[in-house]
């Protein structure tokens, strides 16, 4: 148990320090308004998702340990978890997204203008966070914490060295630097993390590009559409933007077996979760 404990605690503070890499780096090597506009996009990607996440981790960690007995029903919650858990937020993010012009108009206001481009990459890297969240479950549920703090360390040299090539180009290319080395370490985490747990990461990395595929090509299509329309009304376009992805989605559902069989999936646990909180 204090093997553990010293292995989460180091765990928790290398994934800190990691976190806070892009803002010393902006701080040392950009303006203040610079670094005002890249933490605002930031608080506005990341940091509200993770803390809409948070709760779930509270329902999600239990339900995993109490099947470590038994591998089927420990994946079919886990599985059941990730769908509840990226059906919500990868179309939020990608929304986003796909038109954060309009997004931090409505949201920040139009003083807020120049952090669209940063809120737009940092939501595709908060869209891979939130899958790989899955991979923190698995190591925490089947005890791994070790296996925890040396994926985290691996994680924070990653993002220290992409922050730090990208920021030549400033908080762009520190944002986007950032992205992508968490979409570098996605697989990465379910892979080692379901080794650690003992299961099968393919159902999990196969739901997961479900979603992730088909909201993100309802994503492209929205940015396309908002380029070509060229929307006045920012509400107005965030609407427009949700409404394609929406298609996209119902798309998918009458042409792929297997993703309407998740949404249906979704929505059943929707209503379960809708019955037990009244």
């Amino acid at each position: 148990m204090l093997r553990f404990g010293v292995s989460y605690l180091a765990a928790q503070i290398i994934a800190l320090a990691g976190n806070r890499v892009d803002t010393l780096v902006l701080g040392l090597t950009s303006s203040p308004s610079a670094l005002g506009f890249y933490n605002r996009a930031y608080q506005l990607a990341v940091v509200t998702p993770e803390q809409m996440r948070a709760p779930l981790v509270t329902v999600a960690l239990p339900g995993i340990q109490s099947r470590l007995e038994h591998p089927e029903k420990r994946l079919r919650f886990v599985l059941d978890a990730q769908l509840m858990l990226l059906t919500v937020f990868v179309p939020a993010l990608l929304l986003v997204a796909s038109c954060a012009p309009s997004v931090v108009e409505v949201v920040l206001g139009p003083g807020w203008r120049d952090a669209a481009p940063l809120v737009s990459l940092l939501a595709v890297g908060a869209v891979m966070q939130q899958a790989a969240g899955t991979g923190g479950w698995l190591f925490l549920a089947a005890g791994a914490a070790t296996n925890l703090m040396r994926f985290t360390l691996v994680s924070a040299l990653v993002k220290v060295v992409l922050v730090l090539v990208g920021h030549a180009i400033g908080p762009v290319g520190v944002a986007a630097g950032l992205s992508l080395a968490i979409t570098l370490m996605y697989p990465v985490a379910i892979f080692s993390a379901c080794r650690s747990a003992g299961l099968s990461s393919a159902p999990i990395f196969a739901q997961a590009l479900r979603v992730m595929g088909v909201n993100g090509l309802g994503a492209v299509c929205a940015w396309g559409v908002l380029t070509i329309l060229q929307i006045p009304s920012p509400i107005l376009s965030v609407g427009a933007a949700a409404a394609v992805i929406g298609v996209a989605n119902v798309l998918a559902y009458f042409i792929f077996q297997t993703f309407r069989a998740d949404l249906k999936r979704f929505g059943q646990g929707a209503v379960i979760a809708f019955r037990r909180s009244r």
